[in-house]
Parts: C-alpha cells; sequence; structure tokens
C-alpha cells in the first residue's frame, strides 16, 4: 500500500468532539492527528465530502490555546466490523491554529506513528 500522507502523525494525548452540521455530536475513539487532518474510528458513518466541526482536546498541552471549532471534511471512510475508520482533512487552518498543531506534533515527535 502507497503511503499518501503529506505529514506525520501521532496518537492524540486527549479526545476530539465532532459535531455534524445537524447538530449531531458523533462518537469517536482511537484519534491519530496529522498537521493536515486526523484519523477517528466511530460507530457512526459520516458520509465523504461531509463537512463537521471538530474541537480538539489536548491533555498537558497549552491549555486555553486549543481551537474551539476547527472545520474538517471527511475525505475517506473504511467499514472495520462494526465500526468506521474515517480520515478528515482540515479546512483553511489560519496561521495560529497551524503553527498549535505544528508545535504539538513537534513536542511529541518520540510518538510519531511511521505507517
Amino acid at each position: 500500500m502507497i503511503n499518501k500522507r503529506k505529514s506525520p502523525r501521532l496518537v492524540l494525548s486527549g479526545w476530539v468532539e465532532i459535531v455534524r452540521d445537524s447538530r449531531e455530536k458523533v462518537e469517536v475513539s482511537g484519534v491519530n492527528i496529522a498537521s493536515g487532518g486526523i484519523g477517528v474510528y466511530s460507530p457512526t458513518k459520516l458520509e465523504a465530502d461531509e463537512e463537521v466541526t471538530l474541537t480538539l482536546h489536548f491533555i498537558d498541552y497549552q491549555v486555553g490555546k486549543v481551537p474551539e471549532s476547527l472545520r474538517a471534511s471527511v475525505k475517506w471512510v473504511k467499514p472495520i466490523g462494526h465500526y468506521y475508520e474515517i480520515g478528515l482533512k482540515f479546512n483553511s487552518l489560519d496561521p495560529d491554529h497551524q503553527a498549535l498543531l505544528i508545535s504539538y506534533m513537534e513536542s511529541r515527535k518520540k510518538e510519531l506513528i511511521d505507517e
């Protein structure tokens, strides 16, 4: 399998809340993050190209500087048993949010996932 990732990813030390435009909250787990997006597992299927709002909650990292509402687009959905593996791409991150994500990843380099 060819790796199409443009940036390394790591397991998020924290959690993510995802809310659909219908205001439905989506339960997610097993989050990995990169500067361009996130991957999650969910019992709820999201649709490709669907836009959602997500909130990142980092543990022990610059509390108060976490973006409250990031927009992301669903890039792909893969069924796995009773769950779905979902890849989301961040939409139009402003420079401050992009810098925060890169800084967070730099601080946790040893935990990068090599896939």
